[in-house]
């Protein structure tokens, strides 16, 4: 289950945990997300890869990577994501030429 929130540390304190795991993502911060698991809560990036296809379709993988417990601040979680530590795999897409159409 997926829901869009606010990122304010006094909502994301009263986020209780559940018996699924629930993923929050940030209507106030691109790219940041928290899941909320049985026993903790974690913070981390998410973004999509665009792939063309033969046909001509644009398919989007998503991706996600791992950027701390719920322990750290919130406010060094955005700078670690604002440094670019998530863009590896972006950098990756780019170097392999998939952001533009053949042709």
């Amino acid at each position: 289950m997926t829901k869009l929130i606010n990122f304010e540390k006094r909502k994301l304190e009263s986020l209780k945990p559940g018996t699924k795991p629930t993923w929050y993502y940030a209507k106030n911060f691109e790219g940041l997300a928290l899941v909320v698991g049985k026993k903790k809560k974690t913070y981390y990036a998410h973004w999509s890869v665009p792939t063309i296809q033969k046909d001509g379709i644009i398919k989007r993988e998503g991706k996600r990577k791992w950027l701390g417990g719920f322990h750290i601040p919130l406010d060094e979680i955005k700078e670690k994501y604002t440094q670019g530590q998530h863009n590896e795999a972006i950098t990756e897409a780019k170097a392999a030429n998939c952001w533009t159409i053949p042709g």
